[in-house]
């Protein structure tokens, strides 16, 4: 591909939109490249293709219309190309333009999601789940079908901690105490669950850590296959 034609393959930039928000995604997402923005006619945006265009569009009105709900959500808003010159929703005023920009740009369209059912969580299992009398023929439903890995024997998973009283101790990256077992998402009243994984930030982003935390990792390995 000449210079050229990666010059005209750009279609938008980040000083195209009016809305902040919109500004600050395509900043992070366009790429820096000279020449002026064939849209606004800007040199000093990012420059963006219609892949990018289109990620920016599902970020800003689908994840950002996203409903939430006891069991799954669902986003309030979707677009493809079959809606093309034809979008039906009615975004606020200071979103016009940016709405139009984008649709041209992508050849796409927005439109009001109606989900299906089971994004909100009407689910048959799930249902039988909540109902006592149903819940032991679930629970053995998903132990049989749920995919089984396993960790080897010498591989390395991560252990964080949060500010442990003791943090050169071991015992400090085992399971939790059983007087404070029954807050996790796995572990109950006299059955301790120790957390951890292979990915590190997994560790942090489920410890809900702070700057002011002091965080320390415990680098573990299995005796035997799990």
């Amino acid at each position: 591909m000449g210079e050229t034609d990666a010059t005209t393959s750009f279609l938008l930039c980040s000083k195209c939109f009016v809305d902040e928000g919109l500004r600050i995604d395509s900043w992070k997402i366009g790429v820096e490249q000279e020449g002026v923005c064939p849209n606004c006619k800007s040199s000093g945006g990012r420059k963006l293709r219609k892949e990018q265009v289109l990620a920016i569009a599902h970020s800003f009105f689908v994840s950002g219309t996203t409903i939430r709900f006891d069991y799954g959500g669902a986003p309030c808003v979707q677009f493809n190309e079959h809606h093309y010159g034809n979008s039906s929703i009615a975004p606020s005023p200071w979103l016009d333009y940016d709405v139009k920009i984008i649709e041209e740009a992508g050849k796409i369209g927005f439109f009001h999601y109606g989900p299906r059912y089971w994004m909100l969580g009407e689910v048959e299992p799930l249902k039988a789940l909540q109902d006592p009398s149903s819940r032991c023929e679930v629970i053995k439903r998903i132990v049989s079908e749920y995919p089984v890995r396993m960790l080897a024997k010498g591989s390395l998973f991560y252990r964080v901690r949060v500010n442990p009283q003791r943090p050169a101790e071991p015992d400090e990256y085992d399971c939790p105490p059983l007087q404070f077992v029954g807050r996790g998402r796995l572990d109950s009243t006299g059955f301790g669950v120790m957390y951890g994984s292979q990915d590190l930030d997994i560790c942090i982003h489920e410890c809900r850590v702070t700057a002011e935390d002091d965080i320390y990792v415990a680098t573990l390995q299995p005796t035997k296959d799990l």
